[in-house]
């Protein structure tokens, strides 16, 4: 999500090598900044683009251990869910963006 193909294609071929993995983890920083609407959440910006980072640089070598990319695909979603988990139930987020409404 939020990339064209040619980002993924050269992403596999190219893996932590490709300046497209960089956009795409800067991309999500600055959507994460807009959702948030706020800059003293930039703590929080950050570790989701790190943390983005290291689970897609993760799948990006561990493909060639899955026969089926869909595994892969559904284990990468859910290890980016449990991180937004974790980052709204200790920062308390939610708190935040009942105030937005």
């Amino acid at each position: 999500m939020l990339q064209p193909k040619k980002w993924v294609l050269d992403k596999e071929e190219k893996k932590a090598k490709s300046r497209y993995l960089y956009f795409h983890v800067l991309l999500h920083f600055l959507i994460t900044l807009l959702i948030l609407s706020d800059l003293k959440y930039w703590k929080i910006a950050m570790i989701i683009m790190i943390t983005h980072y290291f689970i897609d640089t993760l799948k990006l070598y561990g493909t060639s251990n899955f026969k089926q990319k869909n595994i892969l695909f559904f284990i990468d979603q859910l290890l980016h869910i449990i991180v937004l988990y974790l980052l709204a139930y200790f920062v308390n987020i939610a708190n935040h963006s009942l105030e937005l409404l």
